[in-house]
Parts: structure tokens; sequence; C-alpha cells
């Protein structure tokens, strides 16, 4: 076979299977009236906001963290879906005064309920999304009372409940009849209890979800 032919042949096939991929990008989805469930990975960068520990004011930051947990929606139509999801991980905050500088650790959750506005009613389709929700950090019994005792030189006491909002935008492929792929970009608002100003957070959100009837 000469050299010219065989690059002719696989340029064929390579335009071929691009615009079968295409096609299956393409079709109807599918989703609607569809359950989903599924595992997430997300990715959470805090803000550094003016905060006050104990009567000192200073600089309060949550370290960049990264949690799991799970997804479950339903879709109500091609368009519309409604989901809620659960994450888990261990959150670092650090907090800068002229006093000195604390650090500690406490368990994270984020729960929250979200819609998701699919662009287009096929496999792949870009999406926008919002939500509500509550976030929830604790160390109160490891550094409390468990090993501290309340000055300024120890570390930080977390035991709290904040809400929680979210915008943001993302990609959804349906990557088979029962297989769907979801990475977005949310923008979280909330208010820590040592916080003075509002805290934001940018986030990444990565979901294999597996829907049903």
């Amino acid at each position: 076979m000469k050299p010219s032919s065989l690059a002719l042949g696989i340029v064929g096939c390579t335009l071929i299977a691009s615009s079968a991929q295409a096609q299956l990008r393409l079709a109807p989805s599918g989703r609607i009236g569809t359950f989903e469930i599924g595992g997430v990975v997300q990715w959470f960068s805090g803000d550094k906001v003016d905060g006050h520990v104990r009567g000192a004011n200073g600089e309060l930051e949550l370290d960049d963290l990264v949690g799991g947990g799970v997804n479950f929606g339903y879709n109500i139509n091609e368009h519309l879906n409604i989901n809620t999801d659960f994450v888990f991980s261990n959150a670092d905050i650090d907090f800068t005064a002229p006093q000195g500088s604390l650090h500690d650790d406490a368990d994270f959750f984020a729960w929250t309920v979200n819609l998701d506005y699919y662009i287009l009613p096929t496999r792949f389709t870009p999406f926008l999304t919002g939500g509500l929700g509550f976030l929830y950090m604790d160390n109160w019994y490891d550094s409390w009372y468990c090993c501290y005792t309340p000055s300024f030189d120890t570390a930080i006491p977390i035991s709290e409940t904040d809400f929680l909002w979210n915008v943001g935008a993302g990609l959804r492929w349906d990557v088979a009849d029962n297989i769907a792929l979801k990475l977005s970009y949310r923008y979280y608002g909330t208010e820590l209890e040592y916080a003075n100003d509002y805290m934001f957070m940018h986030s990444v959100l990565l979901s294999v979800l597996f829907h049903f009837r």
C-alpha cells in the first residue's frame, strides 16, 4: 500500500470516528424522568477575610481543601435537574493577629440543594446552576474539652453551622445510556463565626452519575 493511500485511510477513519462521536454527543439525552445517584469530588479555595478570635482582631483564612461525597438528583425534563450533594472533608483554619498566629483543623461538611439548567437537550450540554444549603464545621471535642485550655496561644475551638449559597456553570456529558459526567465551577458565599466579613469560596466539582428510572 502506498504511504499516501495509508494516510488518506487514517484521515478518513479519523473523520468518521469524530463525526460519530459528535452525533452521539448531540443526540437526544433521554434524561426526562430519570433519577441519578453518584459520587463527587470537590475542591474548595477559601478566602481571606477580617476576623476575630477571643477579642483579638486579625485575618481569618480557610485553606484550600478537597472533599468527597455523594449526589442524588432527578431530571424533571431535558433542561431542568434538581439535585442535592453531600461533601465531607477536613478544613484547615488560619488566624493571624498582632498577638500571634493560630491554626486548627475541623471536620467539614457541606450540604446543598441545587437546580441545574441544561442549555441543550442533548447528551453533551453546558449548564447553569444555583443552590442553597448549609456548611458545618466542628472540632469542639478535640480542640476544647480534650486537649486545650481556652487561652489565645492555643488552637481555635470550632463548632458552627452556617448558611451557604452557590452559583455556577459547567458541562454535562451522558457518555452512555445510564452514565453521565458533570464538571462544574461553583462560587460559594457564607459567613463564618469568627469572620467579620462575608467569605467567598471558589470550587470545582466533578460528578460521576448513574441514572435510572
